[in-house]
């Protein structure tokens, strides 16, 4: 049987670019996230690490560490994510 999530909290723009960016690798350090969105957007170091920070508080990331370094991951799969975001556009 899949593990059920809780309903989570909706997502903006580039926090879902954020999570996006570690589903499609699995799992990221903030650095690795932060050069990519760095490029993309400009954003400050400080600010990647705010959002990760905020989307583990959230229940969207958890992280490991591994050697002093936090490698994050999404605690949902992305499929379990659409299907919540349509059954809220529904339910709406």
């Amino acid at each position: 049987m899949p593990e059920t999530h809780p309903d989570l909290p909706p997502l903006s723009e580039i926090q879902l670019e954020l999570v996006n960016l570690i589903w499609d690798q699995e799992r990221m350090t903030v650095a690795e996230l932060w050069k990519i969105l760095q490029a993309r957007r400009g954003v400050s170091r400080n600010t990647v690490q705010t959002m990760v920070s905020r989307l583990e508080d959230k229940g969207w990331l958890t992280h490991e560490d591994e050697g002093g370094t936090f490698i994050y991951r999404v605690t949902i799969p992305r499929d379990e994510a659409q299907r919540q975001t349509v059954r809220k556009l529904v339910d709406t």
